[in-house]
């Protein structure tokens, strides 16, 4: 289609068309007017005369004239374009006059009148099944049999060309009075018009592509194989491009197109009707526009229509790409799903996340391109924290050059720190897991944290191991030896409230990260199978957010594999292995907290990268929690005893974290100082909660 399009004269191929059904209709009129004498009847469609009805039945109204004419098009038809519509959908000499008449209203209104005339009646003014056999066919054995041209399985009906329409007041007419509706598209391809049908806003659009394919910033193997693919003479040729959603999916499949040479025709399957019946028309519409601009076809979002193998709408779409000989790019977050109904030889590939120097070399890129520079160690730390495809790069950093911009409004210098583009990094992630888990803002630093310097030492290196994870998986290419996920995956084993989501908040502030806390209990589900969907859900979201996972409560999932002793122990341990496998396979930082640190699998701890002991605090440990629990400006009193308060009180960091601040506002109520009676009140209110007797103050710990 595009060689044709490019190379003739469109209009001339629809002139010559009409031409031709001018002449069919000349010579009709004419026998019209033989038949029913040389005076015009002004009131022929109106009114049905005595005369007439004798004249009909003694005479049955045949528009016939000599078809000495084969079958063929190239007969009668000269041109390419003509050619190129029969060749394509296997079109008679009679189909494409059926065509042309369909389309001459489309082309000029004084047809609707002439029709209007042939068919005796003022309010026929679209041409008719039963008027284009009259014009077409030599006797009434040659209308019967052209009359086939009209079933569903018809070229002409079956490609979408034209449609039948019953009259809005006859809809149980006979099929010969059913109406032609040409294809507008057919009528812009004749016309040269490039510009989608109403019909396919919002769901379509037409791209001209100025992107190349070494203009994305992809790895070098990923682009070479996009290029080997498309330059191969294969056809049909059907590419699956498995990722995130976003702007990079419609990068690739532009670049391919522009490496193809050909438009870009994008469709949003999730902006389809719901409709079956709907949905198949505009699916096969899409089709037909991409066939006559010569486009590269480019369905986004096929995960809309794929709920599962059965979706009807997913079946119809495979059974469409089953029969296109064209180039067909699709994209979706899932792996592709093959159909045994329809036969479809779609290449699958993994539209993932680029190596750390790629990712270096677009910021860079993009941040030059606004005119700002940036420092060598920036970038490196933006680069190996975030994890982001080119295009959410690309936004990021214009987000990042406006943050630093109005940081030093009024000052020559606007360098962006890591902490502007971290800050833009993290608001080009999605937020599904806004729906999954709870947000938490990181408010600590590691002077808040007490800890042994073991676990203190550990936390720091899983900062280390995330920030420089780039320089062994990539550069020292650890990644070649193992292809499953290279996230890192820690556990915090300790009491409740003993600091384990204050670390995980100051890994996140650390790294620049989001930090999203899911309570396992309400994950764990008692219905057969919805664990595992809700695990799904999680992980996937995760890995579009770039976010840490903080798996509180770990204890609801996490404890030993149990004999199998009926089908609720098979199913609990079938959680357990998925979890084991997503945890595998996942490429963030997840943390879990457990309580319970002896009730571990020993198969899933040997699948952790770090186990954190978090300890009850002993009385030095709880000393410097006191000392440190206070902000500067909260007065404290001259009699406040906190070694005594360490050393007598066997309390958790969180437990001394809720005492302070329920002391602060009972010396706020009085406009006093926080004083020991003060703390020895909330220390009461506490053990309170705890369901425990206060020890007397006095008394030995």
């Amino acid at each position: 289609a595009s060689e044709v399009t490019q190379t003739t004269a469109p209009a001339s191929a629809l002139q010559e068309g009409l031409a031709r059904l001018d002449a069919r209709i000349q010579q009709a009129v004419q026998q019209v007017e033989q038949r029913l004498g040389p005076q015009a009847d002004p009131y022929r469609g109106l009114v049905i005369r005595h005369e007439d009805v004798l004249s009909l039945a003694a005479h049955p109204l045949s528009l016939v004239w000599d078809a000495d004419e084969d079958d063929d098009p190239a007969s009668v038809y000269t041109h390419s374009l003509s050619h190129w519509l029969a060749r394509s959908f296997h079109l008679a000499r009679f189909d494409l006059d059926v065509l042309f008449l369909a389309l001459a209203p489309e082309t000029d209104l004084r047809y609707e009148r002439l029709f209007a005339y042939l068919q005796d009646d003022v309010t026929r003014r679209r041409p008719s099944i039963d008027l284009a056999l009259n014009l077409f066919c030599a006797g009434e054995d040659s209308r019967l049999a052209y009359l086939a041209h009209f079933a569903p399985d018809a070229p002409l009906v079956r490609g979408g060309l034209i449609e039948l329409v019953a009259p809005a007041d006859q809809p149980d007419a006979p099929f010969r009075k059913h109406f032609l509706r040409a294809d507008r598209q057919v009528y812009q391809l004749l016309t040269g018009q490039l510009a989608l049908t109403g019909d396919l806003h919002p769901s379509a659009r037409l791209i001209v592509p100025e992107r190349a394919l070494d203009d994305l910033y992809l790895d070098a193997d990923l682009v070479s194989t996009l290029r080997t693919v498309i330059e191969s003479p294969q056809r049909p040729l059907q590419i699956y491009l498995k990722g995130p959603r976003g702007a990079d999916r419609e990068w690739v499949a532009e670049a391919c197109a522009l490496a193809s040479d050909r438009l870009l025709l994008r469709v949003d399957l999730s902006r389809l009707p719901e409709s079956l019946p709907a949905y198949q028309r505009l699916l096969d519409t899409v089709f037909r526009a991409a066939w006559f601009r010569g486009a590269l076809l480019f369905f986004e979002n096929v995960d809309a229509v794929r709920a599962d193998r059965d979706d009807p709408r997913y079946e119809h779409l495979l059974y469409k790409l089953a029969h296109d000989e064209g180039i067909t790019l699709l994209a979706g977050h899932g792996e592709w799903l093959a159909s045994s109904h329809h036969i479809t030889h779609v290449i699958p590939l993994a539209l993932e996340t680029p190596a750390f120097a790629v990712r270096r070399a677009c910021w860079q890129a993009h941040l030059a391109a606004l005119g700002m520079s940036c420092e060598d160690a920036v970038l490196d730390t933006v680069a190996a924290q975030f994890r982001l495809l080119p295009a959410q790069i690309a936004q990021a950093a214009v987000d990042g050059y406006h943050r630093a911009r109005l940081r030093a409004a009024g000052q020559p210098q606007r360098t962006p720190t890591v902490a502007d583009l971290a800050a833009a990094a993290q608001a080009q992630s999605t937020h599904e897991l806004d729906d999954l888990a709870e947000r938490l803002t990181p408010a600590h630093q590691w002077d808040d944290l007490v800890l042994p310097d073991d676990a203190l030492s550990q936390l720091q290196e899983i900062v280390q191991r995330v920030r420089l994870r780039h320089r062994v998986m990539d550069d020292w290419q650890y990644r070649r030896k193992d292809a499953r996920g290279h996230g890192v995956t820690v556990l915090f084993a300790g009491p409740s409230g003993t600091g384990k989501t204050m670390a995980g908040e100051i890994i996140a502030r650390e790294l620049g990260l989001a930090l999203y806390r899911i309570d396992l209990s309400g994950v764990v589900s008692k219905y057969i199978g919805e664990t595992e969907k809700n695990l799904s859900r999680i992980f996937d979201a995760a890995t579009r957010s770039h976010a840490i996972l903080f798996f509180d409560e770990a204890d609801a999932l996490f404890g030993k594999r149990s004999e199998v002793r009926d089908a609720h122990d098979r199913y609990a341990n079938i959680e357990i292995s998925y979890l084991l496998q997503r945890m595998e396979t996942y490429d963030g930082v997840a943390i879990l907290a457990s309580n319970l640190r002896d009730n571990i699998d020993d198969a899933f701890l040997r699948r952790l990268t770090f186990l954190v002991e978090f300890p009850f605090p002993d009385a030095d440990s709880r000393h410097r929690i006191w000392q440190r629990i206070w902000t500067p400006e909260t007065p404290l009193g001259s009699d406040v005893e906190l070694w005594a308060m360490a050393e007598q009180f066997r309390l958790t960091g969180g437990n001394i974290k809720n005492i302070a601040l329920a002391a602060a506002f009972l010396a706020a109520a009085e406009d006093q100082p926080v004083s020991q009676a003060h703390l020895l009140h909330a220390t009461r209110r506490e053990f309170q909660k705890l369901g425990r007797r206060m020890p007397d103050l006095a008394a030995p710990e």
